[in-house]
């Protein structure tokens, strides 16, 4: 018998709190569990407790799926670090690449498995690798790698692979049943691809994931019509299936995840740390490089107590195509990070806008920078090879990731109020939530405020005394200022 007030955290293992332990009860106990993971709550420390628990109780062969290569890898790592024997179960293409979970993998496993017809099969690599084998010696080597496959396949309990190729046939050969399985960010996998995860002797799924940040990336309009943009745990919480929800996040400082918390998720996401406990943290080092643990000799922040700031720009878009770019703004985050880099390790920073275009300006804004005058701060020199190690990339290929620190740039400021991708509530969830210490925005607040939702998060900004001036003009002469004051004159709803 479960027990629902039970401690399931696995021994020598990260502790659960309360609304983990529930979430693991639930997947023990009902056939159907649906778990709703906001950002820094620890999901997937959440599923691999469960999959330990069910590995433990000898409850059958457990498959393991999540849409992305980079989101299995990451599970199969927390999963062997609680101690169970797992096979990563990769498409071949991917085979030939190296991988940090490689010693998981089923091709390095078939490379160390001792047998009489693994010693013949590692014979006849090698002949294959000298190309000295006859058709049938091929033929030969064939069927004796999917048997050796087979058979280690067979060993193990635990099964990760992308949801794509839960399909595969060295899984449907051997006839393998999975009467659990567990999907990870299944709220950006589309229904069919989950339906295959699904076709051997399931009894018990778990559903992992958030409805409140991005879905699936769908590029047809006839498909999205069609309600293909809409995830499986979505569809089934229409259906009155209530998830359980991870209520503590460990990422965050708490006035980071304060907005997010309220206009996101009811106000039921609480923070595991204080803000004290966040910068104690951070003066432990974090493995950061820094100077100071005092954020704000890390950054000039509009109010000390609270490491955000709206930077606002008034400074029209240019479209290229169907993307669009900022000039002024890509100027002033080349500038931010120049401040921020005489204190901050770059593969701290993440650089994030919604549009494609605005990446290749910032890029470009970073180069001229260099090209024209680099920069030489009393402890360092910022070379081209350091502001390369920033990470800069879109609003959408940052969900699942976290920095230190996070500059967002909105890019749109038109005479007509148009934001575009800005309007959707899950793309501003994820934005707001990658960075751990410091969050930087910049944008219009007069277009931005236009919408509900931005307006909404300026006059929670405007309360906490986080609206700062421009502080650098996007004339030729660039020069770091003082930008710690408060933006004044600003107009919202």
């Amino acid at each position: 018998m479960v027990d629902i007030l039970h401690d399931y955290s696995v021994p020598n293992y990260i502790k659960l709190e309360n609304s983990q332990n529930f979430a693991v009860f639930a997947a023990l106990t009902r056939p159907l569990t649906l778990i709703q993971g906001p950002p820094g709550t620890g999901k997937t420390v959440v599923s691999a407790t469960i999959i330990y628990h069910l590995a433990k109780t000898n409850q059958g062969k457990i498959l393991v799926c999540a849409p992305s290569n980079v989101a299995v890898d990451h599970l199969t790592e927390k999963i062997a670090a609680v101690g169970l024997k797992v096979v990563r179960l990769e498409a071949r293409s991917r085979e030939i690449q190296q991988s940090p979970i490689e010693k998981f993998t089923l091709t390095y496993k078939v490379k160390n498995y001792q047998s009489a017809e693994a010693k013949l099969l590692h014979e006849l690599q090698l002949e294959e690798e000298k190309r000295l084998l006859s058709k049938d010696e091929q033929d030969q080597l064939l069927k004796l790698l999917i048997h050796v496959e087979q058979e280690i396949l067979g060993k193990y309990d635990v099964i990760c692979c992308t949801n794509a190729a839960a399909g595969d046939k060295r899984l449907k050969e051997r006839n393998i049943q999975f009467p659990y399985v567990l999907i990870d960010e299944s709220t950006q996998s589309i229904e069919p691809e989950i339906m295959i995860c699904l076709i051997r002797g399931i009894k018990h799924i778990v559903l992992v994931g958030d409805h409140s940040q991005l879905g699936p990336i769908i590029r047809s309009k006839i498909a999205t019509k069609a309600g293909m943009s809409q995830s499986l745990l979505e569809r089934l919480m229409y259906c009155n299936i209530t998830p359980v929800m991870l209520k503590i996040q460990y990422r965050m400082h708490p006035e980071i995840a304060s907005f997010p918390s309220k206009q996101f998720y009811q106000g039921k996401l609480l923070n595991g740390t204080t803000g004290k406990e966040q910068d104690d943290v951070w003066a432990l080092g974090s493995g950061i490089e820094i100077m100071k643990a005092d954020s704000q000799n890390i950054f000039p922040w509009p109010n000390p107590e609270c490491p955000m700031m709206f930077l606002n720009i008034q400074y029209e878009e240019k479209q290229g195509g169907t993307s669009f770019a900022n000039q002024c703004e890509a100027t002033n985050v080349q500038i931010i990070l120049s401040h921020l880099l005489q204190r901050v390790d770059p593969k701290a920073i993440g650089v994030i806008t919604p549009y494609r275009l605005q990446i290749a300006y910032i890029q470009d804004a970073i180069d001229q920078f260099y090209a024209n005058s680099g920069y030489n701060s009393q402890s360092r020199t910022l070379s081209k090879a350091i502001y390369d190690d920033v990470q800069i990339a879109s609003v959408d290929s940052f969900q699942g990731k976290e920095k230190e620190y996070i500059i967002f740039s909105c890019v749109r400021s038109n005479d007509h109020y148009e934001i575009g991708f800005l309007k959707d509530p899950r793309r501003l969830n994820v934005a707001l939530t990658r960075a751990k210490y410091g969050l930087i925005i910049l944008g219009n607040a007069q277009v931005l405020s236009n919408d509900p939702l931005w307006n909404n998060l300026l006059v929670h900004m405007d309360k906490r005394r986080c609206l700062g001036s421009r502080y650098a003009s996007c004339s030729k002469k660039r020069q770091i200022g003082i930008f710690n004051q408060r933006e004044t004159g600003l107009k919202y709803k």
